[in-house]
């Protein structure tokens, strides 16, 4: 059974940039819907992951997976557009 829901934004992907702005968003009163492909991601086991991973960034803890693929070079700029974006309608 489908089930309608009515929110003010939705964010594709609940990793760390997409619940970072969605509690943000909430915080500020926006109905907010996360939408999420892939698997729940097990705390422990990412943070092993980031322990072996030679080079620690962000992304380092969690797999490179096709339906969440690491970003690539441009993509921390095209975020942080976003993302100022985003705060200038949040009051702080």
């Amino acid at each position: 059974m489908i089930r309608e829901r009515v929110a003010d934004v939705v964010i594709t992907g609940s990793g760390v940039a997409g619940s970072l702005v969605a509690a943000r968003l909430a915080a500020a009163g926006v109905k907010v819907l996360i939408l999420e492909a892939g698997p729940r991601v097990q705390r422990g086991q990412a943070l092993k992951q980031f322990d072996r991973a030679l080079i620690k960034t962000p992304e380092s803890p969690y797999p490179n997976e096709p339906y969440a693929p690491h970003p690539h070079e441009d993509c921390p700029k095209i975020a942080q557009g976003i993302l100022i974006e985003v705060s200038r309608g949040i009051s702080a």
